[in-house]
């Protein structure tokens, strides 16, 4: 780990961890081979705004509770082998979490944070319901795709999102229930539609056809029944 001493002052970039102020805000660290436990000490970064170790790096061991603490924190990339649960789901600022290809366990909670634009749980271990977004919601990129969860795809998450772009489910061999008729609201943005490999059922409803910005469907192994309608000739971009 680089040496994080915070005692500086003035602005000033170094070995991917920047300051402002002898602050640290930023820790990036990309193919640098940082291995082992994430450190609790980094809970003591008030200001750190940025957390991405994804590239290169083989971190293990859980996310420490004590990040609790980082009232600051927008972005956190961790994709490595961590375990356990995503404790941070309170943290006031938090707009993209991408933890995809750990070996992460738990549930979501019954809604997303509101200001979650970014919610990468993708190939982990995840288990229990997809959550359901907030009226407020700013998500932009749900992936939740290949976990070990069950249920049905909530309806909010075309309704709450204006801005949402992609949707990843697939995967998750639980997820049953039809397309929620409301997934045609998302039709001036959604560029994304991804669930094969699911238990959906039923036909796909006419409102999905509404997605004229869609430019990738995957719905393949599923149990959907009835005929395409005509309408996918709207869908120009597919």
């Amino acid at each position: 780990w680089p040496n994080l001493d915070q005692n500086e002052t003035g602005s000033y970039t170094q070995n991917e961890v920047d300051c402002t102020d002898g602050r640290v805000i930023k820790i990036r660290l990309v193919s640098i081979n940082v291995t082992g436990p994430l450190p609790v000490e980094l809970a003591e970064l008030e200001e750190l705004q940025i957390l991405d170790i994804s590239r290169g790096s083989d971190l293990t061991g859980t996310i420490p509770n004590e990040y609790k603490k980082l009232t600051n924190l927008q972005i956190i990339q961790l994709r490595n082998s961590l375990t356990g649960t995503f404790p941070l789901w309170d943290l006031p600022k938090l707009k993209s979490a991408n933890l995809g290809g750990n070996k992460m366990t738990g549930t979501f909670p019954e809604v997303l944070p509101a200001t979650m634009e970014v919610a990468g749980f993708y190939l982990n271990r995840f288990t229990g319901t997809l959550p359901r977004l907030p009226e407020d919601s700013k998500a932009r990129f749900v992936f939740f795709d290949g976990n070990n969860m069950e249920g049905t795809i909530p309806a909010s998450i075309f309704e709450n999102a204006a801005g949402l772009e992609e949707f990843w489910v697939s995967e998750n061999a639980g997820i049953n229930g039809t397309i929620p008729t409301e997934v045609g609201l998302a039709g001036s943005t959604l560029t994304w539609f991804v669930t094969n490999d699911c238990q959906l059922s039923g036909e796909i409803p006419t409102q999905f056809f509404d997605l004229t910005s869609l430019e990738r469907a995957y719905l393949q192994r599923n149990d959907h029944s009835g005929a395409i309608s005509p309408l996918i000739g709207n869908m120009q971009k597919l």
